[in-house]
């Protein structure tokens, strides 16, 4: 009997040594889990807040600057020689910095373009850009020009930059230039370079028709006019004009990436969020966003935001 009950005894303690074993695991494994959420939440909601700090940079005139200060921001600061602290990143693409602005553009009294000669055409104008990001330059290398419907004959003429001719290069009749036709990428040469903050207006594109304009009136004959732009670092930028102001498209964009540190796991947690904010939310006619205190100081809307994948860079 002695015997036995050494067996038995030695099988039971087995058997809970197994289900200790066991019951340590999940809890280091929960403990881990709930440590990783809780840095994922952290790290979103880091995200989240460098998003907001960029919209108030581009509203706020203090800096006398009216855009998006890129970098990193250390949000919790534990030991200011400690790289193990909680902060955010804001990165921009070219694309996500051009803002177009065409809630201020109108059709005019068709004219001849005054760096070109030829026959009356319609103009589309007083649509502005804007660098929203506050270090680096956007430089553009293409445009497009779209809409809807094209009637034969109808091409663009001529586009003009800050007062200048950019499109086409060197012609000085536009009648007789190589026009160019509805979503066709039309190059830039030179490039066009908007400067950090920087702002641009008086921009005009020509066509060779007077079929745009609506008689008597700012507004256009076709359903939309799409404006694109090809940024020299491969990104885009996309903008449509419609007769009804506030459908017109006037928006920036930026990724936030949030980087929780301090935490119960021994590595860090990142997440982006990508989010799109529109200006002048509110403008119902084109005098509500002409100048560059209602772009930057009208109300606004946040259009999106939208997580995308991605680890810590």
């Amino acid at each position: 009997m002695g015997g036995w009950l050494l067996v038995s005894l030695i099988v039971l303690m087995m058997i809970l040594s197994i289900t200790f074993i066991g019951i340590v695991r999940l809890l280091v494994e929960h403990i881990r889990t709930t440590g990783l959420r809780s840095l994922e939440t952290k790290a979103y909601y880091l995200a989240q807040a460098g998003a907001m700090e960029a919209l108030y940079d581009y509203r706020d005139s203090s800096d006398g600057l009216n855009a998006f200060d890129l970098g990193t921001d250390v949000v919790v600061e534990d030991d200011p020689s400690s790289a193990n602290d909680d902060s955010y990143r804001l990165l921009a693409q070219a694309g996500d910095g051009l803002l177009v602005n065409m809630k201020s553009a109108r059709f005019v009294t068709s004219s001849i373009p005054s760096s070109c000669t030829g026959s009356t055409r319609d103009r589309f104008t007083t649509w502005r850009l804007r660098n929203a990001i506050g270090t680096g330059s956007v430089v553009i290398d293409q445009v497009a020009v779209d809409w809807s419907p094209v009637l034969a004959g109808e091409r663009v003429s001529c586009i003009n930059f800050n007062g200048n001719k950019v499109w086409p290069t060197g012609a000085t009749n536009c009648s007789s230039s190589p026009n160019g036709t509805a979503n066709q990428w039309l190059d830039l040469s030179p490039n066009f370079t908007v400067a950090a903050g920087g702002v641009v207006i008086n921009n005009t594109v020509w066509f060779t028709t007077t079929g745009f304009r609506q008689a008597a009136t700012e507004s256009t004959t076709k359903d939309y006019i799409d404006f694109k732009f090809l940024m020299t670092d491969g990104t885009t930028r996309t903008a449509r004009f419609v007769n009804t102001v506030a459908n017109r498209q006037a928006q920036c964009s930026l990724t936030a990436i949030g980087r929780a540190l301090r935490g119960p796991l021994p590595f860090g947690v990142c997440r982006r969020v990508w989010v799109a904010y529109d200006i002048c939310s509110a403008a119902v006619l084109r005098t509500d966003c002409e100048t560059t205190g209602q772009e930057t100081r009208a109300t606004g809307r946040l259009a999106a935001m939208i997580e995308l994948p991605g680890g810590c860079p």
